[in-house]
């Protein structure tokens, strides 16, 4: 029976070879001598009528680009990559680079995704991530990756659901995050290592440690002593934070002639990856430092609960979000309100850290 105009066909080709049966389908039309006539691009090639059959009907069921059936991982992960820029911050960029280049060193990237399944999905992931950890990781990747194909066509079905991240291998809980003791803080004012200078501005601002370093000069207001977050990993982290009266020379020497606290030779502000290989992992085992820089953000945060700022503003100075629906949409913090709340944070730091109002590098700008 002769199939619909535009459904394709199933054609043997000529001579002795392993797939003689091709699928033909139409994908436009062109004008002969007067008339329309279909282009036919190839699907594939088949061993027997049958599944060359098959396969065409089962492209009519679920017709796709056969351009992008084409795409491998690797044109997948460069439409991804080039809005991701734009959207996350570099540190978690950087992240999702080296959960590509795992895959990568197994030549993922040459793989067609439409090929693939959960089976050979898994076993990709098992050969690269070993812990559990980073199975989370990867898979967490992956589902944007998918997304993405999806979003194109290039993929009918989103296999990183179906990746397995439980592992035999005994993984680590992560350190919940605990407050610096007074000591700790003040050693970090009789330190000439950069990495005491980044934990000072990060405990007396709250300040994630990719957003410190995303943090350009341009929205660092010397004057109004006000810092605008305008890169964070969420949506809530857009946001303005007090300068302490105690670090704002500090963080003016900081930045000097540049752009950004810390910048690598091109100019661009550095990664934390690079922050914990060149700077923090010495300074931790140079002074047996056992705290983590998010610690420094967990201090703020319960200094400014010691010296009574309000719940809302605590939220909002941190980036975090707010669940209560009038405070979220009918509260706004002010410039006033945040200057009041600094007030309070720096009468606490001159109760307890006597020393920092004596060093003289610590003025006000």
């Amino acid at each position: 029976m002769k199939n619909a105009n535009g459904y394709g066909t199933v054609k043997k080709l000529s001579g002795k070879r392993r797939n003689p049966y091709a699928v033909l389908v139409t994908t436009g039309y062109k004008i002969v001598n007067g008339k329309a006539r279909q282009i036919q691009t190839p699907l594939g090639y088949y061993p027997t009528q049958k599944e060359a059959n098959l396969a065409l009907a089962k492209y009519n069921a679920n017709p796709y680009n056969l351009d992008h059936a084409k795409m491998t991982w690797e044109g997948v992960y460069l439409l991804w990559e080039e809005k991701a820029k734009k959207k996350i911050s570099t540190g978690t960029f950087n992240n999702y680079r080296s959960q590509w280049n795992k895959l990568k060193a197994l030549r993922f990237d040459r793989r067609i995704p439409r090929n693939e399944t959960a089976i050979t999905l898994q076993s990709f992931i098992d050969a690269c991530c070993p812990t559990q950890p980073q199975k989370n990781s990867m898979k967490i990747f992956l589902s944007q990756l998918y997304a993405e194909a999806l979003k194109h066509d290039i993929v009918q079905k989103d296999y990183s659901k179906f990746i397995e991240v439980a592992s035999d291998a005994p993984t680590q809980r992560r350190k919940p995050p605990m407050a610096l003791d007074i000591d700790t803080v003040k050693s970090f004012f009789q330190s000439d290592s950069i990495c005491a200078k980044i934990f000072i501005v990060m405990t007396f601002t709250g300040l994630r440690i990719d957003e410190l370093f995303n943090l350009n000069r341009v929205n660092v207001d010397f004057k109004k002593r006000l810092i605008h977050v305008v890169k964070s990993k969420t949506k809530s982290g857009i946001r303005y934070v007090p300068i302490s009266k105690h670090i704002s020379r500090l963080l003016y020497e900081l930045y000097g002639d540049k752009n950004f606290v810390l910048e690598t030779r091109t100019g661009k502000p550095i990664s934390e990856g690079s922050f914990y290989k060149y700077y923090f992992n010495e300074f931790r085992k140079v002074n047996n430092y056992e705290n983590t820089p998010h610690d420094c953000r967990h201090t703020f945060a319960t200094w400014c609960k010691k010296c009574g700022v309000d719940e809302l503003t605590r939220k909002r100075m941190l980036g975090h979000s707010i669940k209560d629906f009038t405070d979220k949409v009918y509260t706004d913090t002010d410039y006033d309100d945040l200057m009041k709340a600094i007030k309070l944070f720096d009468d606490f730091v001159e109760e307890n850290l006597l020393l920092i109002c004596s060093l003289p590098s610590q003025k006000t700008v």
